[in-house]
C-alpha cells in the first residue's frame, strides 16, 4: 500500500522524464476521396476497379504522371513514386560510390523528421539504382504532404 502511494504522489519527479511533444503527423480527417460527390457521379457498379490500371494524366518528354482511385481497400491513405532517370548515377565507379553515400547520407538526416511520421502510419524510402533514384512516400492522405 505504501508503494502505490509513493507512485500516486512521489516526493520528486526526475526531470528527465517527461512525455514526448504531439504528433503533427496523426490525421484528424479520415474522410475517403472515392466518397466525394465528384468521385460517386463517376463510380460505375458494373466496373471491377481492382482490374483497372492507373490513367496516364502527364505526358511530357521530361514527365509522365499517373493516378488511380482507390475503390478496393477504402482506407484514407495515399502512395507517391518517383523515379528520378538520370544516365550519370552509375557513370564511373566513383559516381556510384558518391551516389551509394548520398543515398545513406539522405537517409540517415531525414531519420529524425519522420519518425513520428512512422509512428503514425506513414512510410518513405529512398533508394538508388543504376539508372534512377526511387523515393516512394505512403501514409494518411491528409498528412502527406508534411512528409
Amino acid at each position: 500500500e505504501d508503494l502505490a502511494k509513493g507512485w500516486n504522489q512521489p516526493a520528486e519527479i526526475d526531470p528527465r522524464l517527461r512525455l514526448p511533444g504531439l504528433n503533427e503527423f496523426i490525421p484528424e480527417d479520415l474522410s475517403l476521396r472515392c466518397d466525394d460527390e465528384e468521385s460517386k457521379a463517376a463510380f460505375d457498379p458494373e466496373i471491377d476497379y481492382r482490374e483497372q490500371h492507373p490513367d496516364l494524366i502527364v505526358d511530357t518528354p521530361k514527365l509522365r504522371m499517373w493516378h488511380k482511385m482507390d475503390r478496393t481497400f477504402r482506407v484514407p491513405k495515399s502512395s507517391i513514386r518517383l523515379q528520378l532517370t538520370s544516365p550519370n548515377i552509375y557513370r564511373t565507379p566513383r559516381t556510384i560510390t558518391l551516389n551509394r553515400i548520398f543515398q545513406k547520407v539522405l537517409q540517415d538526416d531525414l531519420n529524425s523528421y519522420v519518425y513520428d511520421a512512422s509512428v503514425a502510419g506513414s512510410n518513405y524510402r529512398v533508394s538508388v539504382a543504376p539508372s534512377y533514384y526511387a523515393l516512394s512516400v505512403s501514409g494518411y492522405s491528409e498528412k502527406l504532404p508534411h512528409l
